[in-house]
């Protein structure tokens, strides 16, 4: 397996981990007051929309050519740091 496949595989691992992470969210969003479950299901919003950039970003390096993939890797990375950050910053308030 080439350095390539074995990052994307990582990459599509942590975006799989985080679907996982916002759809837990959700449930607890859902079950939130309603003056705070329009805000969550927003917050929601922007976290499916950052999942979707990290996906896109992958599938990007997925399709690059092995010479040329690391120059995707650094765009790839801060859109999934972004995914990230903001999903561990809701998890917390939600607790």
């Amino acid at each position: 397996m080439s350095k390539k496949d074995e990052y994307v595989e990582k990459m599509k691992k942590q975006l799989d981990a985080w679907s996982t992470d916002i759809d837990e969210l959700q449930v607890k969003a859902s079950l939130a007051k309603a003056e705070l479950k329009t805000k969550y299901e927003e917050q929601i919003a922007d976290l499916r929309k950052k999942k979707q950039e990290g996906e896109a970003r992958l599938s990007q390096v997925k399709g690059a050519a092995e010479d040329s993939w690391q120059k995707l890797k650094g765009e790839t990375e801060k859109a999934l740091g972004a995914l990230k950050g903001a999903v561990n910053e809701f998890k917390s308030r939600m607790k």
